[in-house]
């Protein structure tokens, strides 16, 4: 099926057009709110890349996953999911790529389908968009969101780890020196309720830099942590995300740190 079509002749900034993009635009923005996105993601149906292959009386799903430039695939590959046609028919367009082959099915299929084997990539070249990793989907499926209850407050906490990666910041600081359109990365511990530990980084962007550009930084520094990952035994799960008034109040009570002012 061709998802390409000239809707329009300007290309205009990419916005939510269900409740799902709407649930995942206010989780990016706001980390109280990825509790709530992730409790009612399985409701949603997703459109990923690949195609149905049939072999005699049996099929199966053969998704689109990330290679590098030899063309071999990551030791994490990562299937492409969008939350509806219209966000994958944008990242075709702007980025002028040939007709793309997809599957439509729910969310917590697709979870299933990949678990133990791949991450996936949510919204790849949106403003906005969630990369779950390998390790992350397993901890996901086994809390179930779909059927997921709750009448606390989110509460997230962050802080710095008793054992800093110090390996793991070394290659950041190195990594942001060659960056001139990020003010700065930030780094700490993060726990939400009764959720798994995880690393998170925090990138401030040059008030130049357009929304829209965002995601190209953020893949580029994905990319650069999946090969860090087994060199240096990274055993938390990485999160990344943009600057927001919730951070910088942590930034200022000393609960998360610059990479750039790393001695």
């Amino acid at each position: 099926m061709s998802l390409f079509s000239k809707l329009f002749n300007k290309l205009t900034e990419y916005k939510p057009q269900n409740q799902l993009e709407e649930l995942l635009l206010k989780a990016a923005e706001n980390p109280l709110e990825q509790s709530t996105f992730l409790k009612k993601l399985f409701h949603f149906n997703l459109i990923t890349l690949g195609e149905i292959v049939r072999n005699d009386d049996t099929e199966r799903c053969a998704f689109t996953t990330t290679k590098n430039e030899q063309g071999t695939i990551y030791a994490y590959a990562y299937a492409y999911a969008y939350t509806s046609q219209q966000a994958l028919n944008y990242v075709v367009q702007k980025n002028k790529l040939p007709p793309q082959k997809f599957v439509g099915m729910p969310a917590l299929t697709l979870f299933e389908m990949v678990k133990g084997q791949w991450g996936i990539c949510l919204n790849s070249g949106l403003p906005f968009g969630k990369v779950f990793e390998p390790n992350e989907i397993p901890a996901i499926l086994s809390d179930n969101p779909a059927s997921l209850t709750t009448t606390q407050p989110n509460s997230i906490y962050f802080g710095q780890p008793a054992k800093r990666p110090e390996k793991l910041l070394e290659k950041l600081h190195s990594h942001l020196q060659k960056q001139s359109n990020l003010n700065d990365i930030y780094f700490g511990l993060c726990y939400q309720n009764d959720k798994q530990f995880s690393y998170l980084l925090i990138l401030d962007f040059a008030s130049h830099i357009d929304t829209k550009d965002y995601p190209n930084y953020f893949n580029e520094l994905g990319l650069l942590l999946n090969s860090l990952k087994s060199e240096l035994s990274i055993e938390l799960p990485i999160d990344m995300t943009v600057m927001s008034d919730t951070y910088r109040t942590a930034i200022q009570a000393g609960r998360l740190i610059s990479i750039r002012n790393l001695s």
